[in-house]
């Protein structure tokens, strides 16, 4: 879904590397290096991966910020359930991807509920 969602020229600078989180703050900078090709920037926004990357000599930047209420995969998730606007909340390729998928009803079948209805609820 990341690779779909870019461009083919950024596709084409971009290298996607999975790695364990080693749990161990001493070792983290040294465990990234081992993984993935040589890089001069680490783009975070948490404070204290900024200061690791840091101390090791490199430049640091944090990503902008965002509504991580808005922008949260379980609030994107539930909206899609609930039959609420979602697509604005991803890029179009990932929109036409999860819908290709019918994300709603696989959604569905791992056992999310949609909310339940409010019609017939009288106030007293």
């Amino acid at each position: 879904m990341l690779l779909s969602s870019l461009t083919p020229e950024e596709r084409s600078r971009i290298l996607i590397v999975p790695l364990r989180d080693v749990n161990r703050f001493s070792v983290w900078v040294n465990h990234i290096e081992s993984y993935v090709p040589p890089f001069d920037v680490v783009f975070s926004n948490s404070d204290l991966t900024r200061s690791l990357f840091k101390q090791a000599g490199y430049k640091v930047s944090a990503t902008k910020p965002y509504n991580p209420k808005e922008y949260s995969a379980t609030e994107i998730r539930r909206r899609i359930v609930a039959g609420e606007k979602w697509k604005h909340l991803v890029p179009q390729p990932v929109a036409r991807m999860l819908e290709a998928l019918d994300v709603k009803q696989r959604l569905l079948d791992a056992g999310m509920e949609p909310p339940k209805s409010r019609s017939g609820c009288r106030a007293r």
